[in-house]
């Protein structure tokens, strides 16, 4: 029970139950001291909750990191023996699981996924194939064959084939063709 007096100081009397008998202890404190106690005491409530918070969770979250390790080590197992390798193609397949909340061994039977699989596939193939063709290497190699020459008929020119060893080595090679009873070329 808290009394103010005249003074500004503040009684604090507690009553204590021992049997029948009671007892009474009163503290006459200054209030600005009163009130530092209580402010002191408040932050040690609110230091020792947080301290309490703390312990309770960081079991918890300890517990779901391993889990999800060993979780998304077989859901990538899981991936590879259903034909999904690629590492491109096995972060998809997470993040479509992740983003539609479905589990991976249902999402590797669905359409959608397959769909956007095999899109995903389709465009790696095509920049793989495209990544290695350069300007006019398509034309300059295939004239620059033999059998080009002799299925055209005719010699090639300067203008046809600029490497002279390559044009002397078709010419050779038409040639040989001419003399084993390939085409007959009238113009030799």
């Amino acid at each position: 029970m808290e009394t103010e007096t005249t003074e500004g100081a503040v009684d604090t009397t507690s009553y204590e139950a021992e049997g029948t008998e009671q007892e009474s202890d009163t503290i006459a404190v200054t209030k600005s001291d009163y009130e530092k106690m209580n402010q002191t005491l408040g932050s040690l409530k609110r230091e020792l909750k947080d301290l309490k918070k703390s312990k309770e969770e960081s079991p918890k979250e300890t517990a779901p990191k391993n889990q999800t390790g060993d979780n998304s080590l077989l859901q990538k197992a899981f991936l590879r023996s259903a034909g999904v390798s690629k590492a491109n193609e096995v972060e998809l397949a997470l993040s479509l699981a992740e983003k539609w909340n479905v589990p991976v061994d249902t999402l590797v039977d669905d359409e959608d996924f397959q769909v956007r699989l095999e899109k995903l596939r389709t465009q790696e193939a095509n920049t793989l194939a495209t990544s290695n063709i350069r300007a006019g290497a398509g034309s300059q190699s295939t004239k620059q064959t033999p059998e080009y020459w002799q299925a055209k008929g005719e010699r090639p020119t300067a203008a046809d084939v600029p490497d002279r060893g390559a044009r002397a080595k078709i010419i050779r090679a038409m040639m040989e063709s001419s003399k084993t009873g390939g085409k007959k070329f009238y113009n030799d």
